[in-house]
């Protein structure tokens, strides 16, 4: 019969080769552990990262919604008229006559062969939107401004677009930058296109 220190001593040939392992085993789950643990933060920080995507176009589509929804929406004007009025800075009224070649409107689809420098290029335009304030335009077009007709005799307060015309960038695309004050007090910008000295004017942005 094997004597207990013979036990013991045999329990330990047995043993000898788990206990030296033991320290491997530790490493190996604290590695599996610290594996799992930034498995998780990576899975966390994906779904944080997915909500704050998501949330952020939410707010994009919402702010799309509101600019279409609250913002002017100028569109070349079908209207048939003779000239079209303009308020000077002292405050007097002076007008433009359609046969002056540079109004561009629904019977004039481009500027007059003879325009020169000198001159102004008026492009008529319908608000199909909104009303706003503090309406400013910038852009490709130095100068180019936006003006409405003042109250005289049932002229229907047209509104137009008013810029310097430069011959040699006649039938370019230049982009009009709007900037203006919603009735509800949002502070937005729409941009369009238009070709220089053509009846043509499209929003671009928004859509």
């Amino acid at each position: 019969m094997p004597t207990l220190l013979a036990l013991a001593f045999g329990l330990g040939k047995i043993n000898a080769p788990a206990m030296a392992a033991l320290p491997f085993i530790a490493i190996l789950l604290s590695i599996l552990t610290l594996g799992y643990a930034i498995s998780k933060d990576i899975r966390l920080d994906r779904r944080v990262k997915k909500i704050e995507e998501d949330q952020a176009k939410e707010k994009e589509a919402e702010r799309l919604r509101r600019s279409k929804a609250s913002g002017p929406y100028f569109i070349p004007s079908k209207d048939l008229f003779a000239h079209i009025y303009e308020q000077n800075d002292g405050g007097g009224v002076g007008l433009w006559s359609v046969m002056g070649g540079n109004i561009l409107y629904h019977d004039r689809q481009q500027v007059s062969d003879n325009l020169t420098a000198e001159n102004v290029v008026i492009l008529v335009v319908f608000n199909a939107g909104k009303n706003a304030r503090r309406i400013r335009l910038t852009g490709d077009i130095p100068g180019i401004v936006v003006k409405q007709e003042p109250d005289i005799s049932g002229t229907g307060h047209r509104i137009y677009f008013k810029y310097p015309f430069v011959p040699a960038d006649l039938g370019k695309t230049q982009k009009i930058i709007i900037s203006f004050e919603t009735d509800d007090g949002y502070d937005l910008t729409h941009t369009y296109e238009t070709r220089h000295g053509f009846f043509e004017l499209r929003r671009i942005d928004p859509l």
